[in-house]
């Protein structure tokens, strides 16, 4: 009976702000992850100091992909605590 009840306490307790968290956290580590990149690629590859557009596509279509879901995530907790409940 406790379980129900420690469950219950935390069933209205929303994700989102978490969530928002979460995304500022990896939006304020990707930018500089980003120049990271540029930076380790003209660091290895002297010849060529600019990274290839691959690179950096795919690290923030990555990046992209990761925070859209994250989005869909939080809309979907938010719809939830709105449906009713029977």
């Amino acid at each position: 009976m406790e379980l129900i009840a420690s469950f219950q306490q935390y069933e209205s307790m929303r994700i989102w702000p978490f969530i928002a968290v979460l995304i500022f956290i990896l939006t304020a580590l990707a930018v500089p992850a980003s120049w990271l990149i540029k930076w380790a690629w003209a660091r290895l590859y002297i010849d060529k100091p600019h990274p290839k557009n691959w690179v950096l596509i795919l690290f923030w279509a990555t990046y992209a992909v990761v925070v859209g879901a994250l989005v869909v995530l939080a809309i979907a907790d938010e719809m939830m605590s709105q449906a009713p409940r029977y």
